[in-house]
């Protein structure tokens, strides 16, 4: 089951709470508990992986599994919305299911996450696809071009390092700020607990909606 919706994640919750012998496999664009937004990051992504982008064929056996397109989706997703996508299996569902054939050969540091600079001189989410002497060819977030652009023309990406139990303010889907309490990290994406409010209230939020407490 595959969504790309608000609280789409809430196809996992559900999925696991059926008293059945099928098995489940759910891979979604957000939280149970988030909004999404209007972008096509994860549908984007969704169909290349289905058209056997080598930058997805991470163990080079030539086919993408549906594990690899899982964990390229939840990158690309914390990276390019600061999304929480959710990646979840029941009964034994094989994570290794084969997808499709790649279409080619992963290129050199392919599926690297970098901010890079443009022939328009504009800096950019973008991925990298391939490498060469003083080169380097991305695919850019925004627009999808594909470019060879100079080596310092990149910016590597480098979350924040925050302490898991750190005291923060974060900005939930209202647009307020709450005191909360950082319980996990993972590639640049923050799950907090909100004070005064239960845990089922608890959510994955970006770097740009969280303020450490001084």
């Amino acid at each position: 089951m595959m969504a790309d919706c608000c609280t789409s994640g809430s196809l996992a919750l559900e999925a696991a709470k059926r008293p059945t012998n099928i098995a489940y496999a759910c891979l979604t664009s957000v939280y149970a508990h988030s909004t999404s937004t209007g972008n096509w990051t994860y549908t984007d992504a969704l169909v290349r992986g289905f058209q056997g982008d080598p930058v997805m064929d991470t163990n080079g056996d030539g086919v993408i599994s549906l594990d690899e397109l899982a964990r390229y989706i939840q990158r690309q997703m914390a990276f390019v919305e600061e999304q929480k996508a959710i990646f979840a299996v029941t009964g034994g569902f094989p994570t290794d299911l084969t997808l499709t054939d790649a279409t080619g050969k992963r290129g050199k540091g392919a599926g690297q996450s970098v901010t890079a600079q443009g022939s328009d001189g504009a800096w950019e989410k973008a991925e990298v696809r391939d490498k060469k002497p003083g080169q380097v060819q991305v695919r850019f977030a925004e627009s999808h071009a594909t470019e060879w652009v100079p080596a310092d023309h990149i910016r590597a990406f480098e979350p924040k390092d925050i302490a898991v139990g750190a005291r923060v303010q974060a900005k939930d889907d209202d647009g307020k700020w709450y005191p909360a309490t950082v319980k996990t990290v993972w590639y640049g994406l923050v799950y907090v607990h909100y004070d005064r409010y239960n845990a089922e209230y608890d959510n994955w939020v970006g770097p740009d909606n969280l303020q450490l407490k001084p």
